[in-house]
């Protein structure tokens, strides 16, 4: 029985080694064509195979449009930043020049690297105007993006600088600073300035400006008469204020020489800013007389103290001083 076992165990062995003896070529043919086809699947492992390209310039907060694949691997991207003089993960933002390349890695870790492209980002241009059509003299107008234009990604921007133009004319225009305009990003709760990522413009827009309204008083004066005439030009602003850099010229009523009380009115010479514009018209004023009073001089007389021996005659003396 067992001997029977053993013979057909030989016999499919033999049988076996036949067949692959009268087809070794092509059993041979096969494991080398294996063999290739695992060699180069491991050579081409990571191998990064087509790229979509890179436009030369896009505008900053567009998105750089640029696609690789990888044979066989995931696909990951990088670009050299000449400030930092190095090679950075992931795709630039901010404005600049840069060399941007796709790069994956092998099984082994190796890692293949895409051709090289250069892209420049450029700053984008916004325009400001300012939103208000009319606002009061000397009040702070808010600056707002001119439709069409907009901030990229999460950036806000402040502005605290305005221009007018033609105060002395019958229409007034008015636009922001580029100066004013700061511009941020906040990532985080971290702001970075990027203003200069931006090219600012900004518009002149025609504004009604209205008046201010100032209440002054002015104030009451005295003095002793001295026998030339008395004036004051003493005031104080009660309510309101001028603008910062305006001056107020005023031209005061009263004048008194004798003894008594006069009223001391006061009217608007004019008001000139900071540039020499005569702006008096952007303000109404309400002003308030004051009195003028000139009081009696006191007047202390001394008699000198004289003496002279008894001679039988009166002792006069006429002499004496005053203050």
């Amino acid at each position: 029985m067992k001997y029977n076992k053993y013979k057909k165990l030989i016999s499919k062995f033999a049988k076996f080694l036949a067949f692959i003896k009268r087809n070794r070529i092509v059993i041979l043919s096969a494991f080398l064509g294996v063999t290739a086809v695992a060699s180069a699947l491991l050579a081409s492992n990571g191998s990064v195979v087509s790229d979509t390209g890179v436009p030369l310039e896009i505008v900053y907060g567009q998105e750089i449009s640029f696609e690789a694949n990888a044979f066989m691997s995931d696909v990951n991207y990088q670009y050299f930043d000449y400030n930092l003089n190095c090679w950075v993960e992931g795709l630039p933002k901010d404005p600049g020049q840069y060399k941007i390349r796709a790069y994956s890695q092998t099984i082994f870790k190796k890692t293949r690297y895409g051709k090289e492209h250069t892209v420049t980002i450029l700053p984008k241009q916004i325009i400001f105007i300012v939103y208000e059509d009319e606002i009061r003299y000397g009040d702070t107008p808010t600056a707002v993006l001119k439709e069409g234009s907009a901030l990229a990604y999460s950036d806000s921007f402040t502005c605290d600088s305005f221009e007018f133009f033609d105060l002395d004319k019958e229409q007034v225009q008015v636009s922001p600073t580029v100066e004013g305009v700061k511009i941020t990003r906040t990532v985080l709760d971290n702001q970075t300035d990027v203003t200069s990522y931006y090219d600012i413009a900004v518009e002149k827009t025609d504004i009604t400006l209205t008046a201010r309204e100032v209440e002054l008083s002015v104030e009451d004066a005295e003095r002793d008469y001295d026998g030339t005439a008395f004036t004051s030009t003493s005031f104080t602003i009660d309510d309101g204020e001028l603008v910062d850099g305006d001056e107020l010229a005023l031209d005061f009523t009263g004048e008194i020489v004798t003894v008594g009380s006069t009223d001391n009115g006061a009217t608007v010479n004019k008001v000139v800013n900071k540039d020499g514009i005569d702006v008096t018209k952007y303000y109404d004023f309400t002003i308030n007389s004051g009195t003028l009073t000139v009081n009696k001089r006191p007047l202390i007389i001394q008699t000198a103290n004289v003496s002279k021996m008894y001679d039988g005659t009166a002792l006069e003396f006429s002499g004496y001083d005053y203050s």
